[in-house]
């Protein structure tokens, strides 16, 4: 059993805090997030489509859903990640800030056409992560 845990360890990778603008970038090419926010039940954690702007995010929800529900203004928390299941190896970054409902005229300038949701049905609820800190780790090989 020794022999099988020190094997392990050699293939245990490092985990390094990633600088500021490679959070950035990798939050900017990242089209499927997970928005975390607490609802009268607890944690709750729902995947959506987010575009970011900066550290802001960007996503639409269906009205009337559990999500838009819990997402009253207040604070919330959005996370994207990558991983490489072979290498053991990925990233990820979080944003957390205030989250409130826009009208699509709040969107970016050029951004009109965005986050584009990949469910079916409507999703009429534009709501804005304003982040005010930004985090990632990458976990390397």
């Amino acid at each position: 059993m020794r022999l099988i845990d020190e094997a392990e360890k050699l293939f245990q990778g490092e985990i390094v805090d990633l600088e500021r603008p490679e959070c950035l970038r990798l939050l900017e090419l990242s089209r499927v997030g997970r928005i975390a926010v607490n609802d009268p039940d607890g944690p709750l954690v729902v995947p959506v489509n987010g575009r970011a702007d900066g550290e802001d995010v960007y996503f639409r929800l269906r009205e009337g859903s559990q999500l838009a529900l819990a997402l009253a203004d207040g604070r919330a928390a959005y996370e994207v990640d990558g991983f490489d299941e072979f290498r053991q190896a990925g990233w990820s970054v979080l944003v957390r800030g205030e989250v409130r409902r826009i009208s699509p005229e709040d969107l970016p300038e050029h951004r009109s056409e965005w986050p584009r949701p990949w469910a079916a049905g409507e999703r009429d609820v534009w709501v804005r992560l304003a982040g005010d800190s930004i985090s990632g780790r990458r976990l390397l090989p």
